[in-house]
């Protein structure tokens, strides 16, 4: 005010000129830091020195003086008088403006001084704070500076948190990067830096105050609490600034104690034992809980919490049980209020019909006194109305202190209250029992007849609260105001479900059905009145837009193809997509019939027949492709190009491929989905009405779902669960994981971000508004086009989140290539690896981005991302035998990682099993059997019938096997289920050789056309091919060098398997050739003889191989006894005496010498050749000596005279007296043993005790010693 009347005094006190018709006015900025504006000149500085101007007008002359920033007024002189005392000079920033009256001259100076600028921390004043909280910084100050002050060396401020605190910014430091600091947020305790570096200049004030975060660990205050006996009690803590938090709670005490007391040192010492422990669950929590015991009283817990960063504490909780909440307002309140007359009769039992009771809220919940449960409390009928729930001195509602105050707000503009209705009209028990009977409307709003009068529709028995909020009937004030009706008009207000074109009856017809649909429609985006779609414009008034942006204009588009608009902006609703859109009859749910449209603007193309799902395109196709950008090259110059925007969530174009730029590229239509069959012709069982409806509104409970999504999400968009209405399981089954569509949707997600991230590395910044890209040079020619056309793709897709389910491989095709063009500057190369690798070093995405980004790039590359290599047999040809999924499926796929373009065999709920190389083949699906598969024969022209997923064994494909197989592996490939088996596995009665004992190991020579042969010796081939004769060189029937001669299917004879050899340990083996594999009947010989010898010629075998037989019992040359043996006088010695697990009998009547005596009718005729008694004693690799347990006869008597000398050994009968004379071990023959290193027989009757050596020359005296 002093200021006005000073500048109101300067107009009286101008000296008077004798000339009033020409005055001078002069005006002038003595110093920098600001200007000043007059009639003079507008923004005069002190550059433009004293300005002199005559006037003749007498009128009023404004002048204005305005510091810089950084600057304030020093002063202002009006012809000769200081406008400011010398204690304002340099403080003010502003002055009033000065208004002169013309017709004597005027002079008006001014001149600015720098402001003093404040570098320190800034209170909320303004002023430099003279204390902070959390630390202290070193300088706290700087003075002495003003705008434009530069530092000659740094200055570092140095930030200490106090004790507990941590530095977690300072907001008010300029955004300059010559400003350095460290240790930003470091944890608590830790100094932080800020230098300015010397050339520093300052403009402005910097505000130095840091943000500090007190990190001291503590437990909040665990609160009281009160439980009814049998109730469930939860406890519950928490903590702040701990991590790493782990929790032990423990029972203290309770009121079932027990007092004793006892005597210790003479003194009396009270000893409590508390009652039974409580059972804690979950006592290691921070949340246990218990039932409420029996017994009331105040029950006592601690809890230890222990974390990372804090030693152990320790709180306290306590519960008080009361027996039950009826029980316990007698104990407490009523038998004082009753036998004092305080309260109504009917206050208690209304209380324990209460909600109040059922949730534990008693008596002291209102009336015990806030903070100090001090008694009668606050609440008392003299202080809160039981008419209106309200104080009865503020007027503030009561009931707001547990419930919502949206309740006494709405009912404050209701015509409830309007029209006198208070709160305990409708809650007739009044507050000790709030519950609204369903009736109690009636009284006011229902005739005589029980209904509502002008009511819009039939409400049968719904209750009014249903739809009505009962504390504001008003529309503003209904149960869904903000989506049934629209009172605002503001930006973007939102739409409404009751506009100037709909009504209730357009949704709400009556049935259970319908009202199932609407719940369900009421959660879908249809119903979003607040989202973009509906609320961006309004759209009713655009042509073009209220086709698919409102309902009347949706059904003028289906049904007569108008786009113009129909609205008025004077009416302030907007519509939403209703039932009316779709549904020709809302009351059956008829859809509405649409024929295909032609959606885009650049593109002629008609969308695909889809039945019901034609309503679903008709608006999510898009409005235009990537094929405008490409129609512009050569035309328009990409160097000067607004961006082309792609329209939002085109879910039918993703499908049917046609919305994306594609670079000049060739995409496969459906290249790996066939989502297009989906719901057409019933396929799989998905129904007639198209990809949409079959997929995003499967039928439950006999009605089709209107949320519109096909899986389960939770908030953050991750898939919960595929539901088991979802037609996904008729073609996927078990595979469509929510594992596998995450991985998908996180795929497809992140590689879209890396799409961005390289669109702003080359300068195409993405908005979130329109036109989303600002950018006019997009380069030239086709590679700005490509630019473009990546800048498309990623709005297209990012308006598109289902794309990688709709089609992904087209999604991600889009993605990969738009990729590749941006960062290799238009160019499409065919990867981007380069560009993952770019931004991972640059440290823009982190290692699980790369690897995410790396897996859906490749497009799941292989058959198992979606399909296990696990299922029947799948591992063994898969896996194990690397067999290509073509091979098996080749009306499906391409490759092991693609399918046959537009094949429909992929996904469609059969197992197509068409084999590739395979003209007779065939697959029975019922019985899963593999038939005429070259892979299962025999190699011979035999096939086997297999089935999937059953155990194979060799005998699966090989299950006749000719010639001598039978005689070699016997029954062995009943259990044998793997090629190469080198295992010598006979048995006592049958042979059960190994295949690797004639066959290669080598799995490439199995399943390769042609039966493969060997007898070179090869150790990992099994033992007894070790032992095959090194002149086998190599494989192959009737190959020079191989011992393997003749034709194979013909005659084939081998000679060099050891089988077929003498067996001789210690020596070279003789090799024998084989019979004839085809015609092994045909040889006749002996057949011990033919590998043996007949007797064998090594060591002492044919010393030992006679008896006393005619012409000895081998074709060994010599002329001894030629009388007629007897076994029973004198043992016939052949190969069983010393192999007795080999072989059975002595004699051997294969050989012509036998069988010209022992023949039919001979008592002594045996058993025909000399049978192998174990055949796993045979053929073994191993030397078998194994005496026989028979007592050695003999008719070498010696004389009486001599025979003392081996009455140890021999028993004699007689002597020399007839067939009845002859000597007899004691011990049987098995009592005898063999040394195989040393060769050395022991303890042998034969030898009369003595031990030989099997390969020595004996003499008489060896075993005579006395002779």
């Amino acid at each position: 005010m002093l200021r006005k009347i000073l500048v109101i005094m300067l107009g009286c006190l101008l000296p008077v000129q004798a000339n009033a018709d020409s005055w001078f006015f002069q005006t002038q900025v003595r110093s920098g830091g600001g200007s000043m504006t007059s009639a003079n000149k507008s923004g005069q500085r002190v550059g433009d020195g004293a300005i002199y101007r005559s006037y003749t007008s007498s009128g009023q002359f404004a002048v204005s003086v305005v510091p810089d920033g950084g600057y304030k007024i020093r002063n202002i002189v009006v012809n000769s008088t200081p406008l400011l005392s010398p204690a304002e000079e340099g403080t003010v920033s502003s002055w009033p403006t000065i208004y002169l009256t013309g017709g004597t001259d005027q002079t008006v100076t001014a001149s600015f001084i720098a402001s003093a600028l404040k570098i320190c921390p800034i209170d909320q004043s303004g002023n430099c704070a003279s204390s902070v909280v959390g630390y202290h910084v070193t300088p706290s100050s700087v003075g002495g500076v003003t705008v434009g002050y530069k530092l000659s060396s740094p200055i570092t401020f140095t930030y200490t948190p106090t004790s507990g605190y941590q530095i977690t910014g300072i907001p008010g430091l300029p955004n300059d990067p010559t400003i350095t600091h460290t240790n930003l947020a470091p944890g608590a305790g830790k100094a932080v830096k800020v230098t300015f570096p010397a050339g520093y200049v300052f403009s402005q004030d910097i505000d130095l105050q840091a943000t500090a975060v007190n990190n001291t660990p503590f437990i909040n205050q665990v609160m009281p609490q009160n439980a009814i006996v049998g109730a469930p009690v939860s406890l519950n803590v928490s903590t702040t600034n701990m991590t790493g938090v782990s929790y032990s709670w423990t029972y203290v005490s309770g009121p079932a104690n027990t007092v004793s007391y006892q005597t210790v040192n003479g003194k009396i010492q009270t000893v409590v034992t508390p009652g039974p422990a409580l059972t804690l669950s979950g006592a290691t929590s921070a949340a246990p809980s218990f039932v409420a015991p029996s017994v009331p009283g105040q029950y006592k817990f601690t809890v230890q919490v222990k974390s990372d960063n804090n030693p152990a504490m320790v709180s306290l909780a306590t519960v008080n049980v009361v027996a039950s909440g009826i029980s316990a307002a007698k104990n407490q309140c009523q038998f004082c209020h009753t036998a004092n007359g305080i309260g109504g009769t009917q206050l208690f039992s209304n209380w324990s019909a209460s909600a109040h009771k059922a949730s534990s809220v008693t008596c002291a919940g209102c009336h015990a006194g806030a903070g100090t449960g001090g008694h009668p409390g606050s609440v008392t009928p003299a202080s809160v109305s039981a008419t209106t729930f309200t104080y009865n001195a503020s007027g503030a509602n009561f009931c707001v202190n547990c419930h919502s105050a949206t309740i006494p707000a709405g009912y404050a503009t209701s015509a409830h209250k309007a029209n006198g209705v208070a709160c305990a009209s409708c809650h007739v028990s009044g507050p000790h029992n709030p519950a609204v009977a369903a009736s109690v409307c009636g009284g006011c709003h229902y005739d005589n007849g029980g209904s509502v009068p002008n009511h819009l529709l039939d409400i049968g028995t719904t209750a009014c609260t249903t739809c009505h909020n009962p504390h504001n009937l008003s529309a503003a004030g209904t149960a869904m105001p903000s989506v049934h009706y629209n009172n605002m008009t503001g930006a973007k207000y939102p739409a409404s479900y009751v506009t100037s074109r709909a009504s209730c009856a357009d949704c709400h017809r009556s049935g259970t059905t319908n009202q199932t649909v609407r719940h369900q429609w009421y959660s879908s985006a249809h119903a979003a009145v607040t989202d973009a779609p509906f609320t961006e414009y309004d759209f009713k008034t655009r042509s073009g837009c209220v086709q698919c942006h409102t309902t009347t204009g949706f059904v003028a588009y289906s049904t007569g193809k108008v786009t113009a608009a129909w609205g008025d902006a004077s009416d302030k609703t907007k519509e939403v997509i209703t039932c009316r859109a779709c549904h020709s009859d809302i009351s059956n749910g008829t859809a509405r019939v649409v024929q295909p449209v032609s959606p885009y603007s650049d593109l002629a193309w008609t969308n695909r027949e889809a039945g019901a799902s034609n309503l679903c395109f008709d608006c999510h196709s898009g409005r235009n492709t990537g094929n405008g950008i490409q129609a512009k090259v050569g035309s328009a110059d990409f160097t000067n190009l607004a961006y082309l925007a792609p329209h939002y969530l085109s879910a039918g174009g993703t499908l049917n491929g046609k919305t994306g730029y594609s670079f000049g590229q060739t995409y496969s239509f459906y290249s790996t989905n066939s989502h297009r069959t989906i719901g057409m012709a019933n396929f799989n069982n998905t129904g007639n009405d198209g990809q949409c409806v079959a997929c995003h509104m499967p039928v439950e409970n006999g009605v089709k779902n209107h949320y519109y999504q096909a899986v389960a999400k939770d908030a953050n968009g991750t898939v919960t669960s595929v539901p088991t209405s979802a037609v996904c399981g008729n073609c996927h089954g078990a595979t469509l994981t929510t594992g596998f569509l995450n991985g998908s949707k996180t795929g497809y997600a992140n590689t879209l971000n890396i799409l961005k991230l390289v669109l702003g590395q080359k300068g195409y910044a993405y908005t979130d508004n329109y036109p989303y890209f600002a950018n006019t040079n997009w380069g030239s020619g086709q590679a700005g086009a490509n630019n473009m056309g990546a800048a498309f793709n990623y709005k297209l897709l990012l308006a598109e989140p289902g794309a990688y389910a709709h089609n992904g491989a087209y999604a991600r095709k889009l993605l990969v290539d738009s990729i590749d063009a941006v960062y290799h500057n238009g160019s499409v190369t065919g990867q981007i690896n380069d560009a993952v690798t770019d931004l991972f070093n640059q440290g823009l995405i982190d290692q699980a981005t790369v690897d995410s980004v790396t897996d859906y790039a490749k497009g799941g590359a292989s058959c198992t991302s979606c399909h296990a290599n696990t299922s029947g047999s799948h591992t063994t040809h898969i896996v194990t035998k690397s067999i290509g999924c073509v091979t098996c499926h080749s009306a499906t796929a391409a490759s092991n990682t693609a399918l046959i373009p537009g094949t429909q065999k992929h996904a469609n709920g059969v197992k197509d099993v068409v084999f590739a190389y395979e003209p007779i083949g065939s697959y029975a699906s019922v019985t899963k059997t593999c038939s005429n598969v070259s892979c299962h024969s025999d190699g011979m022209g035999h096939y086997g019938d297999v089935v999937w997923g059953a155990k194979l064994t060799c005998k699966s494909c090989h299950p006749n096997l000719t010639g001598a197989h039978q005689a070699h592996i016997g029954s062995l490939l009943d259990s044998v289920g793997f090629y190469g088996y080198t295992s010598n596995n006979s048995t006592a009665a049958a042979y059960q050789f190994g295949c690797a004992n004639c066959h290669p190991t080598d799995p490439a020579s199995h399943q390769n056309g042609k039966v493969d042969v060997t007898l070179v010796a090869d150790p990992a081939a099994g033992s007894l091919r070790a032992k095959n004769s090194p002149t086998a060189i190599i494989s192959g029937v009737g190959q020079s060098g191989s011992g393997i001669a003749g034709t194979s299917g013909v005659s084939v004879t081998c000679s060099a398997a050891y089988c077929h050899s003498n067996g001789r340990v210690g020596g070279p083996l003789a090799y024998a050739t084989s019979p004839d594999w085809y015609n092994a009947a045909a040889y006749t010989g002996d057949r011990c003889a033919m590998c043996h010898g007949n007797a064998p010629a090594t060591g002492a075998h044919a010393a030992h191989a006679v008896g006393i037989h005619y012409n000895q019992i081998t074709d060994a040359s010599g002329n001894l006894i030629l009388g007629h043996g007897d076994e029973t006088q004198s043992t016939t010695i052949n190969c069983d005496l010393c192999h007795s697990v080999t072989v059975t009998n002595f004699n051997n009547d294969n050989n012509a010498t036998c069988g010209s005596c022992h023949v039919a009718g001979n008592p002594a005729t045996g058993p025909k050749g000399t049978p192998t008694v174990d055949k796993t004693h045979h053929l073994n690799g191993t030397l078998e000596v194994a005496f026989k347990g028979i007592n050695m006869v003999s008719k070498a008597q010696v004389r009486p005279l001599s025979f003392g000398q081996y009455s140890s050994i021999w028993t004699r009968t007689t002597y020399k007296a007839g067939a009845g004379s002859y000597d007899f071990s004691k011990q049987p023959l098995s009592s005898a043993s063999f040394d195989a290193t040393g060769k050395n027989c022991s303890n042998v009757a034969c030898h009369n005790g003595k031990s030989p050596n099997w390969n020595a020359k004996l003499t008489c005296v060896d075993c005579h010693s006395t002779l």
